[in-house]
């Protein structure tokens, strides 16, 4: 995919505890994190919201059918591990973006 932010809106860069915190690379997606329930936050420039699992599976389906995508690394629990997890559990279903990164604006999306 190469550094195309055009095909990617959002992408999730942290979940694994009570707080959602999404970086947005397309300004049309704005209003609807807002209206969601998600505020912005200049001192990081992205947007949060807090859930515990259960909103955690409705906001990550909510995401993935905005077409969102879910930040993977190799180590830890990065967004894309935790929807795999979810959808190993049954708590979560389908397809999501996954997307990594080769090094500085140099990302490519994968669907898992």
């Amino acid at each position: 995919m190469g550094s195309q932010h055009s095909c990617v809106e959002a992408y999730v860069i942290e979940a694994s505890g009570d707080k959602i915190r999404v970086k947005v690379l397309d300004k049309s997606i704005e209003q609807s994190l807002s209206a969601y329930g998600f505020e912005y936050h200049n001192e990081w420039n992205e947007w949060q919201i807090q859930g515990d699992e259960s909103a955690k599976c409705e906001i990550f389906h909510w995401l993935r059918d905005m077409g969102g995508c879910f930040a993977n690394g190799p180590a830890g629990w990065p967004p894309g591990a935790i929807f795999e997890l979810l959808r190993e559990q049954n708590k979560l279903s389908g397809d999501f973006r996954s997307i990594s990164w080769r090094g500085p604006n140099d990302y490519y999306v994968e669907i898992k």
